[in-house]
């Protein structure tokens, strides 16, 4: 049932990548064939995916449900970041995956979008990598950090 309800999300996930050119520049959702941040579908996705991974993985100890619940409750804003100025002191994760991406795969900082969310309290932020693969046509969505500390070596994308 949940694999449904997932492959259900990503479904719909999908639909909003495969838009029309002038849909995309209409609703102003879109920067270079990517979803911006504001982009309400994608935010939409990336909490249903964070969502389907928290119910599939539970955690009894109180500390991280609260973690969890405060988390899902920080997701519908999320700001554009410059690739261009993008540090490890600002998250290494997120730099570690730029730098990653532009050795391996031959990116610049004009292939990326990055989205940061505004946590409140301890949190960190969560960061939306958008970039679209090279030979496909639809944008590919990573999210990091949004794991605990001990699990924070996973990225979840969202195709």
């Amino acid at each position: 049932m949940l694999r449904r309800a997932l492959m259900g999300a990503l479904f719909g996930c999908g639909l909003v990548y495969c838009g029309s050119a002038a849909a995309a520049v209409k609703s102003g959702d879109y920067q270079n064939n990517r979803p911006t941040c504001f982009n309400q579908m994608l935010i939409e996705a990336v909490k249903a995916k964070i969502n389907t991974y928290n119910q599939q993985n539970p955690d009894n100890s109180i500390y991280e449900q609260r973690r969890r619940d405060l988390l899902m409750r920080n997701l519908d804003n999320f700001v554009p970041v410059s690739s261009v100025d993008f540090t490890a002191e600002e998250d290494f994760r997120t730099a570690n995956r730029l730098v990653t991406l532009k050795v391996n795969q031959g990116y610049t900082d004009a292939d990326f979008t990055i989205c940061k969310n505004l946590p409140q309290g301890e949190e960190r932020p969560i960061y939306l990598l958008i970039y679209t693969p090279r030979g496909a046509s639809r944008s590919q969505v990573e999210i990091i950090n949004f794991l605990p500390p001990e699990k924070s070596g996973e990225v979840f994308s969202i195709n």
